[in-house]
């Protein structure tokens, strides 16, 4: 009987220890509520300061690639000069070697004399 009495008291603190914790429930400092941080000025000033640091370091890619693109045109532009210099140093030797003969006018070809 004593083992029945035991298990009953048992049981009967468990009862209790639970009304009480629904009664008065256990409260942490600072949760008062549902967590909407939109309107929370803390997180979105830290929110704010994210993204305008992620727009910085954004900006200081582009400014790079801008500097980037600058050097590139201009190795562009010096290598199109380079590649004209040396169409014209090969037309002017071509046009010694040919005596200057277009093959769109319609002459016959030089002949290469002194060779036999």
């Amino acid at each position: 009987m004593m083992w029945i009495d035991i298990t009953l008291i048992v049981f009967s603190l468990l009862i209790v220890i639970s009304i009480i914790d629904y009664v008065r429930p256990n409260l942490k400092e600072g949760a008062t509520g549902g967590c909407d941080l939109n309107k929370d000025p803390i997180y979105l000033a830290k929110v704010n300061a994210a993204d305008i640091k992620g727009m910085k370091d954004d900006i200081g890619e582009v400014k790079k690639l801008k500097e980037d693109i600058v050097i590139l045109t201009n190795l562009v532009n010096n290598n199109a000069k380079s590649i004209q210099a040396m169409g014209d140093e090969l037309k002017s030797k071509s046009d010694e070697l040919t005596g200057g003969w277009e093959a769109d006018s319609g002459e016959d070809l030089p002949s290469v004399g002194g060779l036999a």
